[in-house]
Formats: C-alpha cells, sequence, structure tokens
C-alpha cells in the first residue's frame, strides 16, 4: 500500500516513499541519458517555455547564447503564463518564469536576472511625483493573473497610491505602445523605455526576480547550463 487513507489528506506509506524515491533516480537517468545523447548529435532539441513578459526582454538574449553551443540546439519556444507552463510533466526542457514560491523535488530554479517593475508614463507627461501622475492620468492595469502582478497590486494597496482604471491589458508591448500614444500611465517589469517615460515605482524599488526552472537531472545538458549560468541583460533608465 502506498498511501496512508486514514488521514486526511492521504499521506505516503513508507513503501510509498520507496516508490517516490526510485522514480526520482529513474528520472533523473533517464534525463541524464538524454542529456548524454544529445552530444553526440546534430542540433539536439530543446523545448523552451517563457512567460510573455521577457519575449522581448530576456529571450532574445537567452537565444543568442544558447546559439553558442555546438552543436547549435533547434530550439522551440513556448509563451505561457508561469502556471501553463508544463516543465513538471515533460511537455518543456525548461522554462524562463518567476520565481517559484517553491520548487518541487528533484527541480532547480536558477536565477538568471532582477527586472525593476517601473511606471511608465507617455512621453510628454511632466510629473515627477507619483501621487500627482496617478492623479493626472488614466491607469492601464498590467494583467493580474500574472505573478507579477501580485507584486504590483500589494504595493498600490498603500494608501497614498490611487489610481483611476481604464483597462487591463495582458501584453506589456500593447502597454508600452498605448503609454506611449497618451493612453495613459502603467506599471510593469522592466520594457523598451523607447517612446515612454519611465520612473521608479516607490521606495524601495521592486523588483521582480526571472530564472530557468528544470529538472535537475536536465541541468548538466550543455545548452541548458549555458543558460543557467548565464546573467541576463535587463537595464532599464528610470528617474
Amino acid at each position: 500500500m502506498l498511501f496512508d487513507r486514514t488521514s486526511r489528506p492521504p499521506r505516503l506509506t513508507d513503501a510509498g516513499r520507496i516508490v517516490v524515491d526510485y522514480a526520482r533516480r529513474i528520472i533523473t537517468e533517464y534525463d541524464a541519458m538524454r542529456g548524454a545523447l544529445s552530444l553526440g548529435t546534430a542540433g539536439p532539441a530543446l523545448r523552451i517555455g517563457v512567460i510573455p513578459t521577457v519575449v522581448t526582454t530576456l529571450l532574445p538574449a537567452a537565444m543568442i547564447r544558447l546559439q553558442q553551443n555546438k552543436p547549435t540546439p533547434k530550439i522551440t519556444v513556448t509563451t505561457a503564463l508561469s502556471g501553463e507552463l508544463s516543465v513538471d510533466r515533460g511537455v518543456l526542457d525548461t522554462a524562463l518564469i518567476h520565481e517559484p514560491l517553491r520548487p518541487r523535488d528533484g527541480y532547480l530554479w536558477q536565477e538568471v536576472a532582477r527586472q525593476q517593475v517601473v511606471v511608465i508614463a507617455p512621453p510628454n507627461s511632466a510629473e515627477t511625483d507619483l501621487k500627482r501622475l496617478f492623479s493626472a492620468h488614466s491607469y492601464l492595469r498590467f494583467n493580474r493573473a500574472a505573478w507579477v502582478g501580485s507584486l504590483i497590486e500589494e504595493r498600490l494597496r498603500e494608501p497614498e497610491i490611487a489610481v483611476s482604471e481604464v483597462a487591463e491589458v495582458e501584453s506589456v508591448d500593447a502597454i508600452r505602445r498605448l503609454v506611449g500614444s497618451g493612453f495613459g500611465v502603467s506599471i510593469v517589469p522592466t520594457v523598451d523605455p523607447i517612446g515612454v517615460r519611465t520612473m521608479s515605482f516607490g521606495e524601495p524599488p521592486l523588483y521582480r526576480r526571472v530564472g530557468f526552472y528544470m529538472r535537475e537531472g536536465l541541468s548538466m545538458r550543455p545548452a541548458l547550463r549555458s543558460l543557467v549560468d548565464a546573467r541576463l541583460p535587463t537595464h532599464v533608465e528610470t528617474i
């Protein structure tokens, strides 16, 4: 019997813990085999999941780094929110995501960048105080379903910050373009500052950590190792 169902929730029995331990070893050995086999093939496949907020900021640098591996891996990129990227089920080899609250046993998450959460405003706006800025402009809210959305919402609860929401948008790039055209102000992770004015979002500065999540057995594949060891550029000027 693998589970003790007399308790709620059910717990693993001693036999169940043995099975789990051996299953983890099998998965680790399988991943090591895949990595070893990829060394001798031309263009090993690499399946990467990416959260939408890093597609235009961190993904290009990661792709360039991967191209330095020989043989060059054949890369497939999937975009979704962190909770929808299926590294745990073997659909992906790795995912570039926000720091998980608690990585599962047998998996690792390695930080490769810290992104500052910033306020973006129309280029012709003059307000330098956040309270005045949000009073003068409508607020474009970034997707609350994204992990970084909860960080933003928490700081917005501070009493001195009041916003007048006009829309909620899932795409950071779309928000940047709307703000650049004068449609309002927003709070987002680091963006390309061209066409917008960027301000720090309160004190202390707010950051979100981004890294690669994968099974431990896969982390020694050369291509994935190069990603884990990378520090990706994320600098943005703020006032």
